[in-house]
């Protein structure tokens, strides 16, 4: 006798498909650069700069009471008790170091597309598959845009083929940047150099991994060895700014600075806790340091480039102020553009974004890579 059991009664016998409308997106989508960074004052030009400027060193050569001022030439500091001011005797330009610094603003742009029949048929996990198709486009433009804010691109003026190109947070924060890079139209001159980063406040912590050493949060000896703190220290001299700090960072780097509350032998031990219900932390989401509190913040975006931007970078972190040192100027935000059907392949439309990034002081900027 013939039986019919469950496992046989496929589509072909009539049993239905069960597809429900639950979609889920595995794809990282939080971009904490874009979402975190102030916006500062709309360019109204495709290269937007803005000035810099620093006070001159401290002089506390005595004057001799009595004694003349002198308005030419240089003053002997031994002869009169004056600062010695070469050119203009006792007085002296006060602006002679004024700079310009500036970036290239970047246009983006993610299109979309639906066919005529797409529109009419049930697609399961879909509702308006337009509205989703726009909605998607728009998650994949802020992912572009956290990419071009974190990448090592220096910044390019337009070509025959390719658009102006911002400077990222990877060239913005390299100390040894030099002629041709995103301090100014024709490269950085003696005077905008000396706005750059500081030698110390990049790490290279894929070298000292290489090199068998760790990222710390003390002054290492042993090895290779590169210290957060020391990074901090140096963006303090620096700058002369004890701030809070936020450090966006990848997933390397977080892993190495939670280990800094670890308890084996050789790791750097501190901020360890132990609550009253036997649970221990040891992530560091916080760090509070003489120079400044530390705010650790993942990101997966950060390092990449207009070659490969898919590829993710291991050993990266910008040290930024939590102020309005660096921010996002804006052209135009992200804008949903919807093209007629023209030729009857379906509806159309592209969501673009235009800005670039401003670094008001290199000072008070640190890296790792």
């Amino acid at each position: 006798m013939a039986q019919s059991t469950a496992y046989n009664m496929d589509s072909s016998r009539g049993a239905r498909e069960d597809l429900s409308d639950q979609l889920r997106r595995v794809e990282p989508q939080e971009t904490p650069l874009f979402s975190l960074l102030p916006s500062s004052s709309a360019p109204n030009a495709l290269f937007t700069e803005w000035n810099v400027d620093d006070l001159g060193a401290p002089n506390i050569n005595p004057v001799l009471d009595g004694t003349d001022l002198q308005f030419t030439g240089s003053v002997s500091v031994a002869s009169t008790g004056s600062p010695g001011l070469a050119g203009n005797g006792d007085f002296a330009d006060k602006f002679t170091n004024k700079a310009r610094m500036g970036n290239r603003i970047q246009q983006l742009r993610s299109g979309y597309t639906v066919s005529p029949l797409s529109e009419q048929i049930a697609i399961g996990g879909l509702g308006n598959i337009y509205a989703d198709a726009k909605a998607k486009a728009s998650l994949e433009l802020k992912r572009s845009i956290e990419v071009m804010l974190g990448s090592d691109e220096v910044g390019a003026s337009a070509t025959s083929t390719l658009g102006d190109i911002s400077a990222g947070l990877g060239a913005l924060t390299n100390p040894s940047n030099g002629s041709g890079t995103y301090w100014h139209s024709s490269g950085i001159g003696a005077s905008a150099s000396a706005y750059r980063p500081v030698a110390g406040s990049r790490l290279d912590l894929t070298t000292a991994i290489g090199a068998g050493a760790n990222l710390i949060e003390g002054f290492g000896t042993v090895g290779s060895n590169v210290s957060l703190r020391a990074m901090l220290q140096a963006v303090y001299e620096a700058s002369g700014m004890k701030a809070n700090f936020r450090l966006f960072a990848s997933p390397s780097v977080i892993n190495a600075i939670s280990d800094f509350t670890r308890t084996s032998a050789g790791s750097t031990r501190f901020n360890q806790q132990i609550s009253g219900g036997g649970s221990v932390s040891l992530s560091v989401k916080e760090y509070e340091s003489d120079y400044g509190t530390l705010t650790v913040i993942p990101d997966l975006f950060l390092g990449r480039s207009i070659a490969s931007p898919a590829t993710p970078v291991a050993n990266r972190a910008y040290l930024l102020p939590s102020d309005d040192t660096v921010s996002v100027k804006t052209l135009q935000g992200v804008t949903a553009v919807d093209l007629p059907d023209i030729g009857g392949g379906g509806k159309r439309g592209y969501v673009t974004f235009t800005g670039t990034l401003c670094a008001l002081n290199g000072k008070h900027l640190g890296s790792i890579v």
